[in-house]
């Protein structure tokens, strides 16, 4: 409906005298005021539509003139329209009625002509815009002028409706490569970039990422809550890798039935595999020192990490040196300092033992990951024991008398490592003595120049075996005792003498 809203009068004091009429011509109040701009004085009228208030109104209109102007001459007067709505307002027309002794020679904007009135139309007055006419007019003969201005416009019945965008983003993040045994960190982060709050906002890998989370699903399941619009919340998650090769993460943000967009991410997860080869000599002599070398390969295709080698020293020997910076535990196991071996790549220990009494040296050695992957393997080695036989002999009393007796003592001593076998005695005198009496720890038989004992069966390492034989005296002189060892593994027969004086 079109509004009349604004009538302001202008009326003339003299011929050359121009102010504001004292009449509300439109039931609506009018203001009117004087102010100096330049030298001039300025009469200026103001209305305001529907409600004569500011703050409830809709339109202001002011009109500005100068109180004197004179005949002939050109001046200036403004008309000022004001939007006071927060919304258009449409149609507007500004209306001036122009007196008879008036005419308008210039105008910016360029009003409409007709009779007596000028026009100004406005298909849209701006929310809160302000619009300002400057017109310039003469008077070509003395006397007063009134003139009266309007403004009219269409009201509008509006109503707002906020239209409104919701959306969610999501980010993954995730280490480009990991082990098979890792706890892989997956950083998740979920943005609302719509313009209204979201509720209940959940980030969810479904069942396309091939990770698993530790609360057993694939991606995880995050509750994050509330997001206003533009604010973003950041999720940790600790996964793992069901197998090798190349993994995806997957996920995407739920609110309600709003689904965003998947993000996803690449982890290239690999794997070790160790093994590990001990190996020595197939023969040691019990007593020397044996050699046993170690090799610990990686064949897989992802680093074996904290690797740690441990042996254990063989049961029956003796512990003597180790590769690298190696200790030996209170439980005798020998251990390596642990270390990382790349895809492909190897590590290589040693130790040294001393067989002290097993037949075999059992060497084994093993090595573990930081996945928990463990791997053994053994070596036996022979021991083999060398016989060292010792003859000897020693006479008690020395020197002895013509007729008296001295006793012979004969020992067989295992000094090596390996039995000996078969250990044969006999015995010899001169013609300065007589043998008289054989004992021992195998039977011996005797005549008055010779004995000879049954054969000691097995004389182990360090074992001793010995007989004696007992001799008289017969003539004066230095009588040689000769004492004999043969064995199965000496073949040599041994010649031991035993020197006694005979006075």
């Amino acid at each position: 409906m079109k509004r009349n809203l604004v009538s302001i009068l202008l009326s003339g004091l003299a011929a050359i005298i121009v102010g504001c009429a004292g009449t509300n011509q439109s039931n609506y109040l009018q203001h009117y005021s004087e102010f100096v701009r330049d030298g001039v004085t300025y009469s200026q009228c103001s209305a305001a539509y529907p409600t004569g208030f500011l703050d409830t109104s809709a339109v202001r209109m002011d009109k500005i003139v100068p109180k004197q102007a004179l005949v002939g001459k050109d001046y200036n007067y403004q008309f000022i329209v004001t939007n006071l709505r927060g919304q258009d307002l449409t149609n507007v027309v500004i209306t001036d009625e122009l007196p008879a002794n008036f005419k308008i020679v210039t105008s910016d904007p360029k009003p409409t002509t007709s009779g007596n009135q000028a026009k100004w139309l406005l298909p849209v007055l701006k929310a809160n815009q302000k619009l300002v006419i400057n017109v310039i007019g003469s008077a070509p003969a003395t006397g007063k002028i009134s003139s009266c201005g309007y403004v009219s416009y269409d009201d509008q019945v509006c109503a707002t409706t906020d239209v409104v965008q919701a959306g969610l983003k999501v980010k993954v993040t995730a280490p480009k490569t990991a082990n098979l045994c890792d706890i892989i960190p997956l950083v998740y982060t979920v943005t609302n970039i719509g313009s209204i709050p979201l509720d209940n906002v959940v980030i969810d890998g479904g069942n396309t990422s091939d990770l698993v989370a530790l609360d057993g699903t694939r991606g995880g399941h995050t509750p994050v809550g509330s997001l206003q619009p533009g604010e973003s919340k950041q999720v940790n998650v600790q996964a793992k890798a069901p197998k090798t090769g190349d993994m995806h993460t997957v996920i995407r943000g739920i609110s309600g039935n709003l689904v965003s967009e998947e993000d996803k991410a690449l982890t290239v997860v690999s794997a070790s595999a160790l093994k590990v080869k001990i190996s020595g000599p197939a023969e040691v002599i019990q007593g020397r020192k044996a050699t046993y070398d170690i090799t610990v390969t990686n064949s897989g295709n992802g680093p074996a990490n904290q690797t740690v080698v441990t042996s254990p020293v063989p049961v029956g020997s003796q512990f003597a040196s180790a590769s690298g910076n190696a200790t030996v535990g209170k439980d005798d196991y020998i251990v390596w300092p642990s270390a990382n071996i790349p895809a492909g790549g190897s590590a290589t220990y040693s130790f040294t033992v001393i067989p002290t009494s097993s037949p075999t040296v059992d060497a084994s050695a093993s090595v573990q990951d930081n996945c928990g992957q463990s791997v053994s393997d053994k070596a036996a080695t022979t021991v083999k024991g060398v016989a060292a036989i010792h003859l000897g002999t020693i006479d008690n009393p020395d020197p002895i008398q013509v007729g008296e007796t001295t006793v012979y003592t004969i020992s067989a001593v295992n000094q090596g490592f390996a039995k000996d076998t078969n250990i044969k005695i006999r015995c010899t005198v001169g013609e300065l003595e007589e043998i008289v009496a054989v004992n021992g720890d195998t039977k011996g038989t005797f005549d008055a120049k010779s004995a000879t004992f049954e054969p000691y069966p097995v004389l182990n390492p360090k074992q001793k075996a010995s007989w004696t034989v007992t001799v008289k005296g017969i003539k004066k002189g230095d009588a040689v005792f000769k004492a004999y060892l043969k064995t199965d593994q000496f073949s040599i027969e041994v010649l031991k003498d035993e020197p006694t004086t005979i006075y």
